[in-house]
């Protein structure tokens, strides 16, 4: 492939962004800032379905970001330790390899030129902001499309078009944002790493005076040669992008929504799953596998990826000490996780439990191996059981997963005996939902909605709940009583000033 190719695409993807960005600000953004009229029953059905749809994978997603961290972590060990660990070990960590997302392995670019460290490095850093524009311009691009078939379907009713656009919107940047995150979560480990081995050099002639240093990551790149003074400098600003720079921005994104984030289990309506704004839902992959008081600990969990694979892989390189650095952070992010029992779901909590003891295990047994405290014909055993034990929290949480599924079906209620739902919990279900969408209607500047009086103009979805609840209050004379008083109380709070 020429360098005119490559000129050619990189100004059709700029040409692309800059298109997808001028959509956005022109149509997009003022659809999703309007707080005009909707269809409320259908904002209702909708975002219901939604939300099913989030919880179904709210559990998963927190299993899997415990077993790619922790196998990213034995992945860099491998490589950082530099220990000829047994065969079937190595090869099992190998297989690993594509958790790193390494992008320069994964695309044919070396078949293009031949690549050297510093040419990795700068394609390595180079790939996330692409990768991120390439992401907004699918989401403006499937935006599109999607919006043309709704224009086919609800022609001749505005209203419920609105609706469904509003809620298209906020399910695409869901979706988009999320895979943002994700990208960033598993990319931000491997080219930590390839920034920090600019700074691990090799003397390979000591008994020189000056000594002769050379790249450890490229032994072919002389570490005193202006080339690499450039890829230094580079790989300082880049430290300042990626481990800090990413950080930082998770703690900012999780600050500012921290009220929300933190009260989001609350009884009231205004602050559940399904009450919270859209800007709050999004970031949820940062925040939902954790209880609503550890708002925060996303930042001590990316802090422990970086200091077990950064940090560890520029420590001693290659000695015993590298090691045993290694276990020490082990056994203290082992032991803060088991003191604040951070996670949401107690078999999350068992799962991080058991990766962390996976990675204490492997460290020391390539200890073990490094210094040959055994016989070297234990060294097959040793790899055996360590793959045993790396494979131990995958298959907890699949024997989880499935059991919870089991779970699920079998208390999953069938659709004709849906009429033995409580009353209550169906009336307060309607409340929050209503609550968050008026809510979500009271910025607009129009006067006639901050004056809204539902207790004299009801809707059609109230009359239909008051029916639904008074044939319940008919034939429980029990309940009466309670009914009527949420009824009233219900009512009430639907004023809005």
């Amino acid at each position: 492939m020429s360098t005119s190719i490559i000129i050619i695409l990189i100004a059709i993807f700029v040409g692309l962004l800059g298109l997808s960005f001028y959509a956005y600000s022109k149509y997009v953004k003022p659809i999703s800032n309007d707080g005009s009229e909707v269809d409320r029953s259908l904002m209702k059905s909708l975002k219901a379905k939604a939300d099913r749809f989030y919880k179904k994978i709210g559990p998963v997603t927190a299993k899997l970001k415990i077993i790619i961290s922790t196998f990213q972590i034995l992945s860099v060990s491998l490589q950082s330790f530099q220990i000829t660990m047994p065969v079937s070990y190595t090869g099992f960590i190998s297989g690993l390899d594509i958790m790193m997302i390494d992008i320069v392995n994964v695309m044919p670019i070396g078949c293009i030129k031949r690549l050297n460290y510093v040419d990795t490095l700068i394609i390595k850093t180079l790939f996330p902001p692409l990768f991120v524009g390439l992401l907004f311009v699918c989401f403006m691009a499937e935006l599109s499309i999607r919006n043309r078939k709704l224009l086919q379907e609800h022609t001749n009713n505005h209203l419920q078009l609105k609706t469904h656009l509003i809620i298209l919107i906020r399910d695409l940047r869901f979706k988009y944002i999320s895979l943002t995150l994700l990208f960033s979560y598993l990319y931000l480990p491997g080219v930590t790493v390839a920034i920090f081995q600019a700074f691990i050099c090799q003397n390979l002639d000591p008994g020189s005076s000056d000594g002769d240093y050379y790249l450890v990551a490229d032994y072919s790149i002389n570490c005193a040669s202006p080339y690499m003074k450039f890829a230094r400098v580079w790989a300082s600003f880049m430290i300042l992008l990626y481990p800090i720079g990413i950080t930082l921005l998770y703690f900012w994104l999780l600050y500012k929504k921290r009220y929300e984030i933190i009260h989001r289990n609350d009884s009231d309506g205004r602050h559940t799953i399904s009450g919270q704004k859209t800007s709050v839902k999004t970031i949820k992959f940062l925040y939902e596998s954790y209880k609503p008081k550890f708002w925060y600990f996303e930042i001590v969990e990316t802090s422990r990826r970086l200091m077990l694979t950064g940090v560890l892989s520029i420590t001693n390189a290659g000695n015993s000490g590298q090691v045993i650095f290694g276990i020490i952070l082990a056994v203290f992010y082992t032991k803060v996780y088991a003191y604040y029992q951070p996670y949401d779901m107690e078999e999350s909590s068992i799962i991080a439990e058991l990766a962390q003891y996976q990675i204490f295990f492997s460290f020391f047994g390539s200890l073990v191996v490094q210094n040959s405290l055994l016989a070297p014909s234990y060294n097959n055993l040793i790899g055996g059981l360590m793959i045993v034990l790396n494979l131990s929290a995958a298959l907890l949480s699949v024997y989880y997963e499935y059991t919870r599924s089991l779970k699920e079906n079998a208390t999953e209620p069938d659709n004709d005996n849906n009429t033995s739902r409580n009353t209550n919990t169906m009336f307060n279900d309607y409340n929050s939902d209503r609550n968050s969408t008026i809510e979500m209607m009271s910025d607009t500047p129009n006067p006639l909605l901050h004056r809204i009086d539902v207790k004299q103009a009801p809707t059609i979805v109230e009359k239909f709940v008051d029916k639904y609840i008074s044939t319940f209050t008919v034939n429980d004379d029990t309940n009466t009583d309670n009914t009527n008083t949420d009824t009233d109380t219900t009512r009430e709070s639907y004023r809005i000033d």
